[in-house]
């Protein structure tokens, strides 16, 4: 009974997705994104052991998922005083981003671009 309990968890914790998470590939996402002056800029997000890391422009910034599913997913970004929302339709490879700044009257229009995974 004993050996039937160790190797019916033993299969349990091997299926279980967080296990396998931890030792996964890492995912990136390149994406297009259109700025405030029109221009395109070139970033990406790199997903490893379930955390994500955002390259905009050179600088790396740790992100926190917010909500995941097979068709969306949302990061946020927040330091200091301003908060960047970032969301991804996995559907269309659609990008959204906008932030704002508690601090000062500030509220960003919506940027957009596509990804590819």
């Amino acid at each position: 009974m004993k050996k039937l309990l160790i190797l019916l968890f033993s299969i349990f914790i091997l299926s279980s997705p967080s296990v396998f998470a931890n030792y996964s590939h890492p995912q990136k996402i390149n994406c297009e994104i259109e700025n405030f002056e029109g221009d395109i800029e070139y970033d990406y997000f790199l997903r490893k052991n379930g955390e994500f890391i955002w390259n905009r422009s050179g600088n790396m910034y740790p992100v926190i998922i917010t909500f995941e599913d097979d068709s969306y997913l949302f990061l946020n970004l927040a330091f200091d005083s301003i908060s960047v929302n970032i969301g991804f339709n996995k559907q269309t490879s659609k990008i959204l981003l906008d932030a704002m700044n508690l601090k000062e009257p500030f509220l960003m229009p919506h940027t957009e671009g596509s990804c590819t995974y």
